[in-house]
C-alpha cells in the first residue's frame, strides 16, 4: 500500500484532472438530397447485420475469462470486489449483463488489473477511465500505484466527495 497516499493523490489530481466546464461542438450538416435513401438503407442494414454477428465478447464473458486466467476462484474474486454471491450469479448467468461503472471497477481492482486492462474491461461494459472525472482520476491513481484495496480507495473517494466503489 502507498504510504502518505493523500499527498501523492492530491498532486496526481492536480496534474491529471481536466475540469472542463463546457465543450463546444460544431453541428454536422446533412445534405438535403435523399434520392438514394432506400438503397443506402439496404446497404447499411446488411452491414449492420454483419457488425452484430461479429460482436466482441461481453463484459460478463470477459470477466469470467479474466478470473480464470488470474488463478482466483469466482468466490475469491467477487468477495475481494465486495460483490455478493447473488449479484455475481446474475453476472455469470447473463452474458449480456451490464454492470454499473462502480461494479466493473470493483472487479478490475479485485483482479489487480493495470490501467490498460482496466480500460479494456470497462469498454466491454460501455465505460472508460477519463481525466475529466474526479472519480476516475482517483481510481486510476490507485491502479497506477498498484494499491488494489477497495476500502482505501473508498476512503480517498469519500474525502473528495465522490461516489464509492462497491461495499
Amino acid at each position: 500500500m502507498i504510504k502518505n497516499w493523500r499527498k501523492k493523490l492530491n498532486l496526481y489530481i492536480e496534474s491529471n484532472f481536466n475540469d472542463v466546464k463546457s465543450i463546444c461542438f460544431k453541428p454536422k450538416f446533412i445534405e438535403e438530397s435523399h434520392e438514394n435513401d432506400l438503397y443506402a438503407y439496404e446497404l447499411d442494414s446488411a452491414g449492420l447485420k454483419n457488425v452484430i454477428a461479429n460482436l466482441d465478447e461481453s463484459f460478463a464473458e470477459t470477466l469470467l475469462q479474466l478470473i480464470d486466467v488470474s488463478g482466483m476462484t469466482d468466490v475469491e474474486c467477487y468477495k475481494k470486489a465486495f460483490v455478493d454471491r447473488k449479484h455475481f450469479s446474475k453476472i455469470r448467468s447473463d452474458a449480456n449483463y451490464k454492470p454499473s461503472k462502480q461494479t466493473a471497477l470493483a472487479f478490475c481492482i479485485a483482479l489487480e488489473l493495470d490501467v490498460e486492462a482496466t480500460n479494456n474491461l470497462l469498454k466491454k461494459a460501455g465505460f472508460t477511465l477519463s481525466n475529466s472525472s474526479m472519480f476516475d482520476v482517483i481510481v486510476k491513481f490507485f491502479i497506477e500505484n498498484k494499491t488494489y484495496d477497495i476500502p482505501t480507495i473508498n476512503e480517498a473517494l469519500l474525502e473528495h466527495d465522490q461516489q464509492l466503489l462497491k461495499i
